[in-house]
């Protein structure tokens, strides 16, 4: 991964990744943008959190084997 001036560079152990994110406003009303932000944050993290609330549902658009589904299925049978 190459890093510009506005990048962080990950700390010894971390891994870089790149998030792409596409808009689409199909309407002809503007977007208001400032207040988007993205939070990605480690998966042991958001296991101590999920194990906290249990929600019934959880949506999980991460692929492969690393999904928060199959970190989080052996804690709580939620809708899957």
């Amino acid at each position: 991964t190459k890093f510009s001036e506005y990048d962080s560079k990950p700390s010894a152990g971390e891994t870089a990744f790149r998030i792409n994110i596409k808009f689409d406003n199909g309407s002809e009303q503007p977007i208001d943008l400032d207040d988007f932000s993205v939070l990605a944050e480690g998966k042991d993290w958001s296991l101590a959190r999920f194990e906290r609330h249990l929600p019934d549902t959880v949506c999980d658009v991460g692929p492969g084997e690393g999904t928060y589904a199959k970190l989080f299925r052996p804690v709580h049978k939620g809708v899957w």
